[in-house]
């Protein structure tokens, strides 16, 4: 099994036809950018781990906002919802009791005719019981 840095040479050689050693300077060149491209890509790495840090934070405060905004919007909602019953209860109210009120002063009206009629119909009892008294009293006094 060979080494990365064998088949380098080896690729080189049939690439280029140029056989170059382990110490060659082209084998330094490529040592050295084999260690900056490690750096990069550390730094990268770092670099992905922090905004991807600030991209979480970013989102729990987007979620914390939203949170707070629908509570407020589900808040106004129930307030206006709570007026809206309580103005409907209200003037609910309002009509049962123009209703009642209507109803009652109706029956009171029937009542009332039905009081003059009896008053007037006492009075007929009256004035006829007195006419029987006043006719039993003659044919009383007549006996005797």
């Amino acid at each position: 099994m060979s080494t990365p840095i064998e088949e380098l040479i080896k690729e080189i050689a049939a690439t280029h036809a140029i056989s170059v050693g382990r110490d060659d300077p082209i084998m330094v060149l490529h040592t050295i950018n084999k260690r900056l491209l490690l750096d990069s890509y550390n730094v990268q790495q770092e670099l992905l781990k922090r905004f991807e840090e600030n991209l979480e934070a970013a989102a729990q405060r987007w979620r914390d906002d939203s949170k707070t905004r629908a509570e407020r919007i589900l808040n106004a909602a129930l307030t206006s919802s709570r007026q809206t019953i309580d103005e409907a209860t209200t003037s609910g109210a309002r009509a049962v009791a123009e209703a009642v009120r209507k109803e009652i002063q109706s029956d009171a009206n029937v009542v009332n005719g039905a009081v003059s009629n009896l008053r007037w119909l006492i009075m007929g009892n009256l004035f006829a019981s007195t006419v029987a008294l006043g006719a039993s009293l003659l044919a009383l006094s007549d006996k005797l």
